[in-house]
């Protein structure tokens, strides 16, 4: 066949077939950035929760509030009638610690001089947070703005007015963490979570808007005034955004006792 019926035939072909082969890999790349939060397994992987049977109570709290389904009840290792334990599946596991944020005795308004918690992350326990939230408002000219950040939304900007606290997650933050802050001396205490549909853990978003509105457990006290508190919603990048928000907002001089 003359060559000119190939040119006229196959050329356009093949260039039809290159540009959907591409439109397909650049398809199936954005669909996995797009899944890749809701596949745990597929992300760098932190060290799994980990449960101490003593302070256990197997209250469900930690089994209702995990995104993954890593968390079941077994019986108790103690063998007391009825009595069970949280058990944690380290394959589906994400670290998130919203288990802990969840867990009763996560609470830092205990007065034990360490904190061990029913179900913790071994390399961010729970008693580090109360120790560094302690020592930061203890401090001389300690700041008295606190902000508990997820780690994974925006938390990063320099100010000597702000004691910034992040968490692995917002939700990993028992919501008493707010009380301890402002009985320690702060007169206001920020929370920023990923905004709505953004968690890197599903559903961390959710949980800590709704314990904090003391709509699910544990929820924050109500001795704690809501003028006290603020919770906002900026994803990573928006660093500027949360500040002239925190910043826009007037100094109050109240302590909240």
């Amino acid at each position: 066949m003359p060559i000119d019926w190939w040119l006229l035939h196959w050329l356009p072909m093949s260039e039809w077939i290159g540009g959907a082969a591409l439109w397909m890999v650049l398809s199936i790349l954005l669909l996995v950035l797009v899944l890749l939060p809701w596949f745990p397994a597929l992300m760098p992987r932190s060290p799994a929760a980990v449960v101490t049977p003593a302070q256990c109570s197997g209250c469900r709290l930690c089994v209702a509030d995990c995104p993954y389904e890593a968390i079941h009840l077994a019986p108790h290792p103690n063998l007391k009638p009825g009595r069970q334990i949280a058990v944690v599946d380290p394959d589906r596991c994400a670290a998130c610690g919203i288990c802990v944020g969840a867990c009763p005795t996560a609470s830092p308004l205990f007065p034990a001089a360490q904190l061990i918690s029913g179900i913790d992350l071994p390399d961010m326990p729970i008693d580090t947070f109360r120790r560094r939230l302690v020592a930061g408002l203890s401090a001389p000219n300690a700041p008295r703005r606190v902000l508990f950040a997820c780690a994974q939304a925006a938390r990063t900007f320099d100010d000597d007015r702000l004691l910034v606290m992040p968490f692995a997650c917002a939700a990993q933050m028992p919501p008493t963490f707010v009380d301890l802050a402002l009985r320690l001396g702060a007169t206001e205490v920020w929370i920023n979570s990923c905004s709505a549909g953004a968690c890197t853990y599903r559903l961390g978003g959710d949980w800590v808007a709704d314990r904090l509105a003391r709509k699910r457990s544990p929820r924050l006290r109500r001795q704690v005034p809501a003028s006290a508190w603020r919770l906002t919603q900026h994803d990573i990048g928006a660093e500027n955004e949360l500040f002239d928000t925190w910043a826009s907002r007037p100094q109050t001089t109240e302590l909240h006792q």
